[in-house]
């Protein structure tokens, strides 16, 4: 396709993305080659329709291209999903773009997949406002699911995501469709758990809403597909055991899955709780055996993300070496701009490398230049799945260090207190005394809650960190005077 009839669909994108578009989200969501599309930029650009923000790099429609956009009439040689949207074919179109959004973030393309996720929510909104015919009803929800689905990978857009799940949500209500509706609120409450903004209260609330319903139905196959959200849930609460039974028995599950990319990644989920339990071997197992289905079946995405996995388990095991070794893999294979969650991910875990290697300045350096280049938030949601988020803000905090957007100790000590895991709870209470014997206060105080974090660990039944609260015990115990008893608790 030549820069003047590339120019056309660019200009029509640029009018209805508002965020994603950049030169590689618009090139992976057109699926045409890079110098094609960069020349169709630069003829809009000269013809004074599309200006780039040099610090951004996006693209923009100028006054004179928004004009030239509404009178806009796409051409024959554009493909058939591109008329579809422009049309408003909503059916036909949303079908074409949860394809074309699934191939993409299966390539690891994720500036083209949140391109046509975007896309896609526009759609949406359009056929909400034009009224989805009844018949139509069954199509707009399976397009709010998956790009939900999407939305909570990529950590975007999933507000937008949730206000179409909502609309999907009436419509089930209406026909009296409770199937439907049992594993929408479902969705619901995954929603919640990936706004990056985690809400223990509303999130447990809306799955035991959607649990409600589903033991009101005797339904085998609703029962069986819902079961990737009971394994979130037992995630959520810290049932670690629960996890890996459920997970084992969703290898055998036949049915359709409602998510399939939230599904494909509740194996960081199973192995990080096998990990918990102390079965690291378990734990390494699964992320190998998944590593090598994504490859056999062309998943890159997928084997970019147990790999990265890999390496915060070894990590997670004070094995930095390989740890940095695997890390340092993944790095290079992608870019931030390409991949910033997977990117943002790695770099954490190497910093924690770097913190455990007594590296502290360097772990910083190593993490905020990360969450520079990623130009986001983490939120609190990578703090709860990764549970050291909070020991390198403590160390950072320590070092004097100015805090990181998302990672401010005294935000993620109290909001991991009111977790409803009591690893979680037993981990912050861990990391508050090892602050406090840090700055050289209280051991006694310290020492309390350290005993404390013994009884949440007892609960949650962790080997690895009750290994860590009792080492931290024997030093709040030697700082007291009581050397045979830190002797005890070191053993």
């Amino acid at each position: 396709m030549s820069a003047h009839f590339m120019s056309s669909p660019l200009l029509w994108l640029l009018s209805y993305l508002r965020q994603e578009r950049s030169a590689l989200a618009l090139t992976q969501l057109l699926e045409s080659p890079a110098v094609q599309v960069e020349q169709g930029l630069q003829s809009l650009a000269e013809a004074g329709f599309a200006a780039q923000d040099r610090e951004t790099q996006q693209w923009s429609l100028t006054p004179q291209g928004q004009e030239k956009a509404l009178s806009l009439s796409l051409s024959l040689s554009l493909s058939d999903w591109l008329r579809d949207c422009e049309q408003r074919r909503y059916a036909a179109a949303c079908a074409g773009g949860v394809e074309r959004m699934r191939r993409l973030l299966t390539r690891a393309e994720t500036a083209g997949a949140a391109a046509c996720l975007e896309l896609l929510l526009s759609l949406l909104r359009g056929w909400q406002e034009d009224g989805v015919d009844p018949a139509e009803a069954s199509a707009f929800t399976d397009t709010a699911l998956a790009a939900a689905d999407v939305a909570f990978y990529l950590m975007k857009h999933v507000a937008e995501s949730s206000a179409c799940l909502e609309t999907a949500s009436r419509q089930a209500l209406a026909a009296g469709d409770r199937r439907t509706l049992t594993l929408l609120r479902f969705v619901r409450g995954c929603a919640l758990f990936f706004s990056g903004k985690v809400s223990f209260d509303r999130t447990l609330a809306a799955m035991n809403e959607a649990m409600d319903l589903l033991e009101t139905l005797d339904d085998e196959e609703l029962s069986a597909r819902a079961m990737p959200f009971l394994i979130l849930i037992h995630f959520v609460r810290g049932n670690f055991r629960q996890v890996v039974l459920w997970y084992e028995q969703l290898q055998k599950n036949v049915y359709k899955p409602v998510l399939p990319f939230m599904d494909s990644q509740l194996v960081l989920q199973a192995s990080s709780s096998a990990a918990y339990l102390g079965h690291f071997a378990h734990a390494a197992g699964m992320i190998r055996s998944a590593i090598s289905t994504a490859e056999l079946n062309g998943q890159i995405m997928g084997a970019q993300l147990c790999r990265q996995h890999m390496g915060i388990l070894l990590a997670y095991m004070r094995r930095e070496a390989e740890a940095r070794e695997a890390l340092e893999g993944v790095i290079a294979q992608s870019t931030m701009t390409a991949n910033p969650k997977l990117m943002l991910r790695a770099f954490a875990a190497l910093a924690l490398c770097h913190a455990q290697s007594g590296e502290a300045e360097a772990s910083y350096k190593v993490f905020s230049h990360a969450l520079g280049l990623a130009k986001r938030n983490i939120g609190f949601s990578l703090s709860y799945n990764y549970l050291w988020i909070l020991e390198l803000a403590i160390l950072y905090d320590l070092h004097g260090f100015a805090p990181l957007p998302g990672i401010d100790a005294d935000d993620l000590l109290e909001k991991s207190r009111h977790s409803p895991s009591p690893m979680m709870r037993g981990h912050a209470l861990r990391c508050e005394a090892a602050r406090m014997l840090q700055r050289g206060r209280a051991p006694r105080e310290a020492l309390a809650l350290l005993d404390e974090s013994l009884v949440c660990l007892e609960e949650a039944r962790t080997p690895l960190e009750r290994a860590f609260t009792q080492e931290q015990r024997g030093r709040a115990l030697r700082r007291l005077g009581d050397e045979e008893r830190a002797r005890e608790a070191e053993m």
